[in-house]
């Protein structure tokens, strides 16, 4: 797994799990607690609410010092009960050990589903199970290369599992089908698709260097632009749609984009794919897109996903609009971040 970290698209200001971050510890709540572990109150994150709770998870033997900054990262977000918890344990131990047993049962989950039997599915479950509770040393690992599912996304694999796991046990032949269509409906099954690419390409060590995937992206055929973006959006927990309609093409966008977690967002998005040597987009891309979300019901910020720079008067007369520009370095850092490295290797695009 890289160390990069991943490039929010069209809400820059809100970091996700696994966002690192630098928080000031003021109050001690609990010493020693679970095995040697440390709980800090901190000071609120910018670009969450002031109200909410902040919490620092520290191993014990670290010698945390109140009022001053440390470096850590995001190990959860609960809206519910409106707290961000952070830590200063590794996010990446322990998947080795684990691999082969993973891919296994991604491998028989996806491709072997007439011959399963209960105990892979239980290693399947497994891996969500660890994701959700966030008790191995593992499972952040888990988490990124199954695209951050949300924990709603999350719950729903595992019922549909458990669902899976007593059709088999009882020879319930129309119940195991219905258990497999849910878990395709809900895109389970397609993160356990990503979760074998992903670890096949080598992506928990890393993979195309910045040259070679700014190189690839515009080597992208323009028609298929639109789908390749919406499939790394997709990697990354949005329900992304390319829109069909000529109502919202005249409107001009290509693509609408939802997310439920940190916070609820939707977008509209223009999506240009452009022969590099066409120049940078001026303040004329502004001027044309940044209203676009104003078509789409729900939608509160308008997008445009290009290849190309653009210029520092486009980026300046944006910041005074809903309009988010990305370009072809934002959304490489976007990719690296994500491990969206199996997506610009299909053979589709």
């Amino acid at each position: 797994m890289t160390d990069n970290k991943t490039e929010p698209l069209v809400q820059p200001d809100v970091p996700e799990i696994g966002t690192e971050v630098t928080v000031v510890p003021t109050e001690v709540l609990a010493r020693n607690k679970w095995n040697g572990v440390d709980i800090f109150r901190t000071k609120s994150l910018s670009s969450f609410p002031d109200d909410w709770k902040y919490k620092l998870q520290a191993p014990s033997k670290i010698d945390v010092e109140l009022d001053n900054e440390v470096d850590g990262w995001i190990r959860d977000i609960n809206e519910t009960k409106e707290i961000v918890e952070t830590s200063l344990f590794y996010r990446d131990t322990g998947f080795d050990a684990m691999r082969d047993r993973y891919l296994k049962a991604a491998d028989d989950l996806v491709n072997y589903t007439d011959n399963l039997d209960i105990d892979t599915l239980g290693e399947a479950k497994g891996m969500l199970t660890r994701c959700i509770k966030k008790d191995q040393p593992d499972w952040y690992t888990v988490y990124y290369l199954l695209g951050k599912p949300s924990y709603k996304t999350m719950q729903q694999g595992k019922s549909a599992i458990n669902r899976l796991q007593d059709g088999i046990r009882y020879s319930d032949g129309e119940e195991a089908s219905a258990a497999i269509q849910q878990l395709e409906e809900y895109g389970i099954l397609q993160r356990y698709r990503n979760f074998i690419e992903r670890v096949n390409s080598g992506l928990e060590y890393g993979a195309l260097t910045r040259e070679e995937l700014l190189e690839r992206i515009h080597q992208i055929d323009p028609m298929d632009f639109e789908h390749f973006i919406a499939d790394q959006l997709e990697a990354d927990g949005w329900r992304a749609t390319v829109t069909e309609d000529q109502y919202y093409e005249k409107g001009g966008v290509d693509m609408i984009a939802e997310k439920d977690r940190p916070f609820s967002q939707k977008i509209a998005a223009q999506v240009k794919r452009y022969d590099p040597n066409n120049g940078r987009h001026g303040t004329k891309v502004v001027r044309s897109y940044n209203s676009i979300h104003k078509t789409i019901d729900g939608a509160d910020i308008s997008a445009v996903f290009a290849t190309n720079e653009f210029t520092d008067d486009a980026r300046e007369l944006a910041e005074e609009t809903e309009l988010r520009l990305i370009d072809g370095d934002g959304l490489a850092n976007f990719i690296e971040g994500i491990g969206g490295y199996h997506i610009v290797n299909q053979d589709k695009y």
